[in-house]
């Protein structure tokens, strides 16, 4: 044989093969929108690190990664791995979240198959609860997030202790568990997360504790944060601590993020209730609702304090009308 042709013969298989680390990340762009890659990826609690060539492309925060499909798992079969993805792709809710959960019982004692199948399992037990109302949300969104602040605990050397926490507290806001939520953001907060986040999660700790009508807690927690980080919100909650609607209002109007201006209203509709002014606090929840909807959590209390103030003040039919707006919003 030739020795141009045995070359060839010997190196075409090597150059075929893709990159044995090769796995698939999810994750959000700059607009908004959802962009796939697949290569090779390097995770920390600080994020995901995207390399072609074992040069660093690009970096991703926590807050941006939607999640990683590994190509391959310890201990795991490929189909098995493969099969729940598939339903993640297709978006089948019940069925993913029963194959994760089956994946978790597969994945024996291996660390990393455990928390990638517990953590896609807690996500999807909250997307089954997401599309349910009534009685049935409140069951099987408790049990959800408990499996996500567990998720979130476990984690705290990982990138997915931010989305498993962030979604849990989201889901004991819903149900009203705003201790729960707080204690949860208070955790990320001390986590060796960027510093943008933990900030973020300090003043979402503070926002929690008003909620919960702890302002001593709320007072303490505001002193923690750090001030080289969110102006906007952090001027909206020290007003909400000092607790007068005038002052809340001026702050308000004077931020410029919206994030800041919807937790800021959802705050404002919660004095004003407490005040004897319902029909003010509406027209506050409804500035969320409406404009300041980048505040994709805020936006949700917002819908579901509406569907319940309505229904306290007997109006049953627009009551019912936001609580079927709360599937659209989450």
């Amino acid at each position: 044989m030739r020795p141009a042709v045995l070359f060839l013969l010997l190196v075409a298989p090597v150059v075929a093969q893709p990159p044995a680390s090769a796995d698939r990340v999810v994750y959000r762009g700059k607009d908004g929108k959802l962009v796939t890659v697949t290569a090779e990826l390097k995770e920390s609690v600080g994020g995901v690190q995207v390399l072609v060539g074992g040069k660093l492309k690009e970096a991703l925060s926590p807050a941006d990664v939607v999640r990683i499909d590994y190509s391959d798992l310890p201990g795991v079969a490929k189909f098995d791995l493969q099969k729940a993805q598939a339903f993640e792709d297709a978006r089948d809710a019940g069925k993913a979240q029963a194959e994760f959960a089956d994946l978790l019982k597969k994945a024996g004692t291996n660390d990393r198959a455990r928390r990638y199948a517990q953590f896609r399992e807690a996500v999807w037990a909250a997307k089954v609860a997401d599309a349910k109302g009534g009685d049935e949300f409140a069951a099987d969104a408790a049990k959800a997030a408990a499996k996500l602040d567990a998720v979130a605990r476990a984690a705290k050397k990982g990138w997915d202790c931010w989305p498993a926490g962030r979604l849990a507290a989201r889901l004991y806001g819903e149900l009203n568990d705003f201790p729960k939520a707080a204690a949860v953001f208070a955790d990320l907060a001390t986590s060796e997360l960027p510093k943008e986040l933990k900030a973020e999660a300090r003043l979402e700790e503070v926002a929690a504790h008003l909620r919960a009508g702890a302002k001593d807690k709320a007072a303490a927690a505001l002193a923690q944060a750090d001030p080289e980080q969110l102006a906007d919100r952090r001027a909206v909650l020290a007003a909400a601590v000092a607790g007068a609607a005038g002052k809340l209002q001026a702050a308000i109007d004077a931020a410029k993020d919206p994030v800041a201006k919807a937790v800021g209203h959802n705050l404002l509709a919660d004095i004003l209730l407490a005040a004897g002014k319902p029909r003010e606090a509406l027209w506050a929840r409804l500035w969320v609702d409406a404009v300041y909807t980048q505040a994709g959590d805020e936006r949700v209390l917002a819908v579901r304090k509406l569907a319940d103030q309505f229904a306290a003040q007997g109006e049953a039919d627009r009551a019912e009308q936001f609580r079927g707006r709360l599937k659209d919003v989450r």
